[in-house]
């Protein structure tokens, strides 16, 4: 059986909500920023609706984004990271 240090992270665990959010909301520009200057498509899907990953600063920033992937969008993004990655 694991000990309980194993399985729960005093540091983590405790964060107030907003410690919490200011770390995902980083993870998530993070993110975002990887794969606008990683792709042309998502970087034009981004400057298409005019929003930069720089603007998302709360949750619901990014919520209100309308960048969800449509089937059309999701292919064409998959094309293009298959031919400059190759499949996997």
């Amino acid at each position: 059986m694991k000990n309980k240090a194993d399985v729960w992270n005093k540091d983590i665990e405790t964060l107030s909500k907003d410690e919490d959010e200011t770390i995902r909301i980083n993870n998530l520009k993070k993110e975002l920023n990887y794969i606008y200057e990683a792709s042309e498509f998502n970087k034009k899907r981004f400057i298409d609706i005019g929003a930069t990953p720089d603007d998302i600063s709360r949750w619901k920033n990014f919520r209100s984004l309308p960048i969800l992937m449509e089937k059309e969008a999701e292919r064409v993004g998959r094309d293009e990271s298959l031919e400059r990655f190759g499949s996997i």
